[in-house]
């Protein structure tokens, strides 16, 4: 077999679009409450329930990061139709309107050995994917551990993945770097000190001191060091391309063309 590192594009229905959205509903919950959501997200959700954490967020926005997930162009005046007023407009609009632009990848059935074989199709289109995306994928084989890649580029595994079987990927879990934790420490700990230095300023102003020697600080590790994030990625008991690719292929809402 001659590797084809095309990736297939096809259109999508408002239903699809629905259920990646519930996808990404789904492992948002996992990663930031360890539970499931405790409701499926609907037609009949409104833009504001759907966004619920999301409190100063504006529908421009919203259009503006719908673009860009879902690689399309529609114009600020079609998604104020759909978005605005949040608290009244529900997901019905705004998925119908995807649905009119949006082409997402599918997976390109291939056989080897004269028969098909989904899971090393599903493997070569994850490859492509990431090789898009900008990532050298020379190294990468099915039995390739996923922990780099999840965490350089998790995007790609939190989002586009997903696309190819929503509702696939088991849930994930997020794990901060000993750097991360040490970095949250220090700004819980600067920011403290600071309100108390405003409040007790009068009385010694040194207790300013560290906040305000953190604020460079955190400056240089932000620019300088930026190994110390993003957190680890682990979806379940997947370890390798192998383990992801199965799981996509054996699932039923696999695109495979």
């Amino acid at each position: 077999m001659v590797e084809d590192s095309t990736i297939l594009k096809q259109s999508v229905t408002p239903e699809y679009v629905l259920a990646v959205f519930n996808d990404w509903h789904r492992m948002d919950y996992e990663a930031n409450y360890l539970r499931e959501p405790p409701e499926l997200l609907t037609f009949e959700t409104t833009i504001e329930d759907w966004l619920f954490d999301a409190d100063f967020i504006s529908w421009r926005s919203v259009a503006r990061w719908l673009n860009e997930v879902w690689e399309i162009s529609v114009t600020a005046r079609e998604w104020k139709t759909v978005l605005a007023p949040m608290r009244k407009k529900t997901l019905a609009g705004v998925c119908k309107l995807i649905a009119q632009h949006a082409q997402v990848p599918v997976i390109r059935e291939q056989s080897f050995f004269g028969k098909p074989c989904r899971p090393a199709s599903v493997f070569l289109t994850i490859r492509a994917m990431l090789q898009e995306a900008g990532v050298d994928v020379s190294e990468i084989r099915p039995s390739t551990s996923l922990e780099e890649y999840a965490r350089q580029h998790w995007e790609l595994f939190w989002g586009d993945f997903t696309m190819l079987a929503p509702g696939a990927l088991p849930p994930c879990r997020l794990v901060r770097t000993p750097g991360q934790t040490l970095e949250t420490a220090c700004i819980t700990i600067g920011a403290d000190m600071f309100l108390l230095g405003l409040i007790l300023g009068m009385i010694d102003s040194l207790i300013l001191v560290f906040p305000l020697i953190l604020c460079p600080l955190l400056l240089v590790r932000i620019f300088c060091f930026p190994a110390l994030g993003p957190t680890y990625i682990y979806f379940g008991d997947l370890k390798t391309f192998r383990d992801l690719s199965e799981t996509i292929a054996v699932h039923e809402a696999a695109r495979i063309c």
